[in-house]
């Protein structure tokens, strides 16, 4: 088997490179994909924080030990890494005049940036920088976020590579990789049947991954997953939905109307234990549904005697917080027949 061929160092025109819409951190669907190039540029500048390298590029240029990297096609560059650096240079050249004051060096130098050019091409080549992105970005030290590293596992998945496989790429092990895969492929399947903007609010991917670690939550959701691929193979659309609520509430859902929002239960990913607690119980989980109160649920977990106490207890607490506020006659009488009212029943 021959060696590699060495790849290129070179400066480059930024006219020549083009960003990667198959770049894992453009996390979505299919139609992602085919955007076009301002279309990509749009996103970076306003959804992946490339606005944020501008202030180091003007005060220091661009870094020639940092150069991007890119692979040849076309009479072009495809950018294999460095699509937000790329993107905060053309708004630069884009605002030439109104950021030469702030520039330490004349804004014109950025035309040409420092490239790594892969100059190898095939199948071999093509996975060559794939486990560079990988290495570098899901072991190394410029992590990508969890929904793009696990953007990045699944489409390796759709190449044939095996999670053992990629483990040993990655320098990692097939469990911390089953977390990633196994709630993205639940994302992927979920977001054929809900609406884009409601699929885009699971801004938080790592509370759905570390969920679907709890045995409780899994059965919850009915979920069968490919003890090869960790792939999702089944689920319940119906107590989806709920988790789904749970975790994020209904923002980004068909209703706009700010009085019918619900709120997650669920505000961090150290409240996961709770919820699988509640959802091991028929009853607790039947009060969770109704009122979405992960705290009231909770005492439902216990023997009946332990509820009563803990309720008894919130409620003397309570009746004396109110009595400590002194209020009015009247409204003791209308808070004793609200009491009289509840206990008959």
């Amino acid at each position: 088997m021959s060696s590699p061929n060495p790849a290129n160092y070179k400066y480059l025109p930024v006219t020549s490179l083009r960003f990667d819409p198959d770049n894992p951190r453009f996390f979505g669907s299919d139609e992602d994909r085919n955007k076009t190039q301002d279309e990509l540029y749009k996103g970076l500048i306003e959804e992946y924080g490339a606005l944020g390298l501008i202030d180091s590029l003007l005060m220091n240029g661009f870094m020639p030990y940092e150069p991007l990297v890119v692979r040849p096609s076309g009479g072009k560059y495809i950018v294999i890494e460095g699509n937000r650096r790329l993107a905060a240079v053309k708004y630069i050249l884009a605002n030439t005049k109104a950021l030469s004051s702030q520039a330490k060096s004349p804004i014109k130098q950025l035309s040409r940036i420092p490239c790594i050019i892969f100059v190898e091409e095939g199948k071999e080549a093509k996975s060559r920088e794939q486990t560079y992105l990988g290495l570098r970005h899901f072991s190394g030290y410029k992590d990508w976020n969890p929904r793009s590293k696990a953007e990045y596992l699944i489409r390796q998945l759709q190449k044939g590579v095996s999670p053992g496989e990629l483990a040993i790429r990655l320098n990692t092990t097939t469990t911390r990789l089953k977390k990633y895969i196994t709630a993205a492929s639940l994302l992927k399947q979920m977001r054929k049947s809900m609406s884009e903007t409601s699929s885009q609010t699971l801004g938080n991917f790592w509370i759905l991954a570390e969920a679907l670690q709890r045995t409780p939550i899994r059965e919850y959701i009915l979920l069968e997953i490919d003890p090869q691929t960790y792939t999702v193979q089944r689920y319940d659309k119906g107590k989806f939905s709920k988790l789904y609520e749970f975790l994020y509430g209904n923002r980004g859902g068909a209703s706009e109307d700010p009085e019918n929002e619900i709120e997650p239960v669920i505000s961090d990913t150290r409240q996961l234990t709770h919820l699988a607690t509640v959802l091991s119980s028929v009853k607790a989980t039947n009060i969770l549904e109704r009122s979405k109160d992960l705290q009231w649920a909770l005492r439902y977990t216990d023997n009946a005697n332990e509820a009563q106490a803990k309720f008894r207890s919130s409620c003397i607490e309570s009746a004396r917080s109110y009595a400590g506020l002194k209020p009015a006659v009247d409204d003791k009488k209308k808070l004793l027949t609200i009491l009289n009212k509840v206990l008959s029943k």
